[in-house]
């Protein structure tokens, strides 16, 4: 929850930043603990490699914030990638043209001329969006098909991926694929052994031990002076992890759920600080305790 002017000022947060909040609203605020590090670096290694990724966790786990981070470094690192991603909100309906259209329009846009415009059988679109893969090789320009909500793609469809990636280009890959979804991707993915047994899986971590230092990051980034959570508060907020990666429930935004009940909570009741208690309560009214 979104916590009130009043309530900001009751705590002392700054009036012009969201505290825990469901968004990150700028660079500084993204937090950066070392296991998710290992996950960004991991997607990062894929794309240079052209190697075939999953990348799976529970809802409100930081895919998307992973992905965004990972496509942060490489433009940092001035790698040319190219990222072709749908953009259709049902993924269930996406098919073969759906990859040779992606391709095309982010590697090659059409400019209204008969030379590049996009090929209309579906032979010639295969063989149209190979030469702009195999262009981009020669250049030293990574390519990324990159499916976000893949857990709800058909199986058909992810093989379709899986063999696109297959096709070779000298004895390299012509392009990356990345696979990001829920943990149900790695159910469907594993009963086909030509997706399952070449594929890597990287999956998001919890905070972990990083639960406390993560606190102190929002709250030093919102302008507190003073720690308002007690030492029972940070014990009953770990209880959120769990040793089953499945089950875990310590990702940052379900911390900030949490966190964010409480404080409005705390407010109410004009308390010095966020204690055990009031987590409780808040971990009840999210139905995560």
């Amino acid at each position: 929850m979104e916590l009130s002017r009043r309530c900001k000022e009751y705590w002392d947060f700054s009036s012009s930043v969201t505290p825990f909040g469901e968004h990150i609203e700028a660079a500084e605020g993204l937090f950066v603990w070392p296991d998710f590090d290992g996950v960004v670096d991991r997607i990062v290694h894929a794309i240079k490699r052209r190697q075939f990724l999953i990348v799976v966790g529970t809802a409100c786990s930081a895919k998307t914030t992973a992905w965004a981070e990972a496509k942060r470094r490489l433009r940092e690192e001035a790698v040319a990638a190219h990222f072709c991603q749908p953009l259709g909100l049902s993924p269930r309906d996406y098919n073969e043209q759906t990859i040779y259209r992606v391709i095309k329009y982010a590697i090659s846009p059409p400019d209204d001329s008969r030379e590049n415009a996009f090929k209309r059988s579906r032979e010639g679109r295969a063989m149209q969006c190979r030469q702009i893969l195999e262009s981009q090789n020669d250049q030293d320009h990574p390519a990324c098909l990159a499916i976000n909500d893949a857990h709800n793609c058909r199986v058909n469809f992810l093989i379709m991926c899986k063999r696109l990636w297959d096709d070779l280009y000298g004895f390299d890959r012509l392009l990356s694929v990345v696979l990001i979804g829920q943990p149900s991707l790695l159910s469907t993915t594993s009963g086909y052994p030509e997706i399952n047994e070449r594929t890597e899986v990287v999956r998001l971590p919890g905070l972990g031990k990083s639960l406390e230092k993560y606190l102190h990051h929002e709250c030093a980034r919102c302008g507190l002076a003073e720690f308002p959570f007690d030492e029972s508060a940070i014990e009953q907020l770990r209880r959120l992890a769990r040793p089953n990666w499945l089950e875990t429930r310590d990702h940052p935004l379900v911390v900030n759920n949490v966190v964010s009940r409480a404080l409005h909570d705390g407010w109410k009741i004009k308390a010095q600080a966020v204690n055990a208690d009031l987590i409780a309560g808040a971990m009840r009214a999210e139905k995560v305790g």
